[in-house]
């Protein structure tokens, strides 16, 4: 990736050598984690406008795979394919780094976040049940131990990055038809729809739209919470009732690729930690009307090379 000369040198440094971020100073990593709440609103809900012409390269999980991730950055933010204007990330970006990726749940985390402060208007980053933790800890936050470990637990690091996550939207829905979560959507929307049911962002809520899977799934009833998998019935209601013609997600390896309840959902997964489902992403139309997942190209790519000098980082933990 570029230089990128023109931004805050914090930002820039994040987006130009992600693999040096455990050698970072704290006070470069802080103002990533200040201008991301200065300049980012918080919100429950995401809507992508029509893009005549455009689409939005979408990814699943990518779990502390930053290369991965620069390597999809590069294709909608470098040169070379003018028809992608929009990177959609449906979470799960931190934790279950790999020995390969050390602190990668850290080093994915700040690229991701400067790679929206760069591009507003072309990154959106939504959240997954690995970025709500604090709201259901179910699983262990190794962001923040990594954070921890590198930068000190006095220095607040790995929680800053916690409520940054707070601020992602929890779905987005494009005008030409997409909706889009980590993993479901709620079920109680009442008259006033989905995005207000999101808005209350209960506990509930987050549960059947981070945490839930397909009832077709090998995970379905599996992740120890009392939620019933989502049927072929409600999700073709819910997208009905939302004027929409498509659920694009992440959450579960086993579905990844796979097109599910009559050519209307597709999972999403996009990290070589699950190496074994491969690496999936989806080019969505931004204009017209997406009917269904005819309209939308479905792509599995082969994970870049990781740089020589991430396989061994020289992490240096700083004053608190």
């Amino acid at each position: 990736m570029s230089a990128h000369a023109d931004l805050p040198r914090s930002v820039a440094q994040v987006l130009s050598s992600p693999q040096d971020v455990p050698s970072l100073p704290l006070e470069t990593v802080e103002e990533v984690l200040d201008r991301w709440e200065a300049q980012v609103p918080a919100r429950t809900t995401a809507t992508v406008r029509l893009r005549p012409g455009k689409r939005a390269l979408v990814f699943g999980d990518t779990h502390s795979d930053w290369p991965t991730v620069q390597m999809l950055a590069g294709r909608v933010l470098g040169p070379g394919r003018d028809d992608l204007d929009l990177l959609v990330g449906t979470g799960d970006y931190v934790d279950r780094a790999t020995p390969e990726l050390p602190f990668g749940s850290v080093v994915n985390a700040l690229l991701l976040l400067s790679l929206e402060l760069s591009e507003p208007e072309r990154v959106l980053l939504l959240r997954g049940n690995h970025e709500t933790q604090r709201t259901i800890p179910i699983l262990r936050a190794e962001v923040v131990d990594e954070a921890n470990e590198v930068w000190g637990a006095g220095t607040g690091v790995g929680r800053r990055l916690e409520r940054a996550f707070d601020r992602m939207p929890l779905a987005a829905e494009t005008e030409s038809g997409a909706y889009l979560a980590h993993a479901g959507f709620p079920r109680d929307r009442g008259k006033a729809g989905w995005k207000a049911a999101l808005a209350h962002e209960s506990v509930k809520v987050l549960e059947e739209v981070v945490w839930n899977d397909l009832e077709v799934s090998s995970f379905a009833g599996s992740r120890g919470l009392e939620i019933a998998p989502i049927t072929e019935g409600e999700t073709l209601e819910f997208l009905h009732e939302a004027g929409l013609g498509v659920f694009l997600r992440g959450h579960d390896p086993m579905e990844a690729g796979k097109s599910r309840y009559q050519d209307r959902v597709l999972t999403l997964h996009t990290s070589r930690v699950y190496d074994w489902a491969g690496l999936h992403v989806a080019e969505l139309p931004l204009d017209g009307k997406v009917r269904d997942l005819r309209d939308v190209r479905h792509l599995t790519l082969e994970a870049p090379p990781i740089p020589g000098s991430a396989r061994a980082p020289a992490p240096r933990r700083y004053p608190k």
